[in-house]
């Protein structure tokens, strides 16, 4: 448990007075931006920081900061997990992010909050465009606030999941840190709900989307992860004509010690926000609440409790601590199933113990029906994957070490095809393959096709421990699947130059 001690009604109020006060400063505290998004339809989410700073930082400050970045990379490196390691992280002072990228500084503006900018960048070799963040860590000299940078990378560099988005690389220089992502062109979950005919979603639309919502989620808790900031404008399209999403913004995100662990600090947009955050003892089912909070508001327009409409924030966290929560307009809601009322009513119980985890929500009855109405859930895995999956079987370590490396490269597109397969033996939606999906997977459901002599237990055993690269883990992770499954016509050189670069850590061509 936290050291955090349960509030008293007065504690609420004082509480609830000391939230508007602290909204207005957090964007000075904290990469903490809850109201200023980026509203241009890419990674425009708000958690860049500002890069109009008029200070320069003392040298002893700049030495402090240049040594922690150091200490990250080390350490990031020492856990020895190829998904944290083979994010570039430049800590060269002399090797500048301008001479590796175009339009760092000048590129089109994706999204802007109360603390900068965030760009579309172009990799100068290869042409591959990204998004980069600029935080500009030149003007802090509070450690807390590098620490929750430090936290930010550190959890980015960890998640390899498909519905989560991927840092690529990390640079320093003496008054900026820039954080390169993959750029996602579709669109924020916001966007895409004002496109819909009367502002809102059919159940069956809502359910895929709340699903790959509640796969991040449920992943994120799996490694002692919490978001703290769920809300429609941190889920983007991977493009515009895609309806898969991606958990962006981890600028609030903490690691938690252990299952029960409490934490204390307000933070969070509000009308996301659950009842026990505001009363100031909380664990990770806060984004729990917050998913309840959105499905809610996909499948009627508005959210629950206000937050949305220009209403005073007291108000609003009144609404959310009386929990009153009603199915209004009836025209609306008369329209939605009671097994998705029952889901958003679960999601949006007031008593924490009683709310299900990520998990056990995963498994609702209105989640997995819905999901079994989308007709490609039911298509046969595909035969041409299979071949891939047994040839790498008999590679060498370094050649499959190598491919993983290439997986890393991979922009959305280049992997659509290859998601769509992952999420067909990832049934129970936790973001890794167990040996029970594989066998499931392989021996019920592959593609009829005489290419294909897969038959026996044994040999999808064998597959799936060569598909584990780390032996010490009992899963397959995300992007051990796309380099086991890669075939020569999904990578291209500019794929290989990316890897390669990944490996010259010095620059020595």
């Amino acid at each position: 448990m936290g050291s955090c001690q349960s509030s008293s009604a007065a504690a609420v109020d004082e509480r609830m007075e000391r939230m508007d006060a602290a909204a207005m400063k957090r964007d000075e505290e904290k990469y903490c931006y809850n109201d200023d998004n980026g509203k241009n339809g890419t990674n425009g989410n708000n958690n860049a920081n500002n890069d109009s700073s008029t200070r320069n930082p003392s040298i002893s400050s700049q030495s402090s900061r240049h040594e922690k970045v150091l200490e990250w990379k080390d350490k990031l490196h020492d856990e020895g997990h190829l998904a944290q390691s083979v994010v570039h992280i430049e800590t060269s002072l002399t090797k500048r992010v301008e001479d590796i990228y175009d339009g760092i500084h000048d590129g089109p503006i994706l999204g802007s909050g109360a603390a900068g900018i965030v760009r579309k960048c172009k990799h100068r070799e290869t042409g591959f465009e990204f998004a980069v963040k600029c935080l500009n860590v030149g003007i802090i000299e509070d450690n807390k606030i590098i620490e929750t940078l430090r936290e930010e990378i550190f959890i980015m560099c960890q998640a390899d999941h498909p519905d989560i988005i991927r840092l690529e690389e990390v640079y320093e220089s003496p008054t900026q840190i820039y954080l390169i992502e993959n750029l996602l062109t579709g669109g924020d979950m916001f966007d895409r709900l004002e496109e819909q005919t009367d502002y809102r979603y059919t159940e069956i639309q809502c359910a895929k989307i709340v699903k790959q919502m509640m796969n991040s989620i449920r992943y994120l808790h799996s490694k002692k992860v919490i978001h703290r900031d769920l809300k429609l404008e941190n889920f983007l399209f991977d493009d515009e004509e895609s309806d898969n999403i991606r958990l962006i913004d981890f600028g609030l995100s903490k690691h938690f010690n252990h299952d029960g662990y409490k934490h204390c600090d307000v933070v969070g947009t509000p009308y996301t926000i659950a009842p026990e955050m505001i009363k100031g003892e909380y664990d990770e089912k806060v984004d729990v609440w917050a998913l309840g909070v959105i499905t809610y508001l996909l499948l009627s327009g508005d959210p629950p409790f206000g937050g949305m409409d220009g209403e005073a924030l007291v108000t609003v966290r009144q609404n959310i601590l009386e929990c009153n929560l009603v199915f209004e307009p009836t025209d609306i809601w008369d329209n939605v199933s009671d097994t998705a009322k029952n889901f958003i009513s679960r999601l949006l119980t007031e008593d924490p113990t009683k709310r299900p985890s990520a998990a056990e929500a995963q498994k609702d009855e209105w989640l997995t029906v819905s999901a079994n109405m989308d007709p490609t859930q039911s298509e046969p895995f595909n035969a041409k994957l299979i071949n891939n999956l047994v040839a790498f079987k008999d590679y060498s370590n370094l050649h499959k070490i190598l491919l993983e490396v290439v997986s890393f490269t991979l922009t959305p597109v280049q992997i659509k095809g290859l998601r769509h397969e992952f999420e067909k033996i990832d049934r129970d939606g936790r973001g890794e393959i167990t040996l029970d999906d594989l066998k499931e997977v392989l021996l019920n459901r592959v593609e009829a096709s005489p290419l294909v002599s897969l038959t026996t237990e044994e040999e999808v055993e064998a597959i799936f421990d060569s598909l584990r690269l780390k032996k010490t883990e009992t899963t397959i992770r995300w992007h051990e699947f796309i380099a086991a499954g890669l075939s020569r016509a999904d990578y291209d050189n500019r794929n290989l130059r990316l890897a390669f670069n990944r490996f010259d850590k010095d620059g020595k061509g």
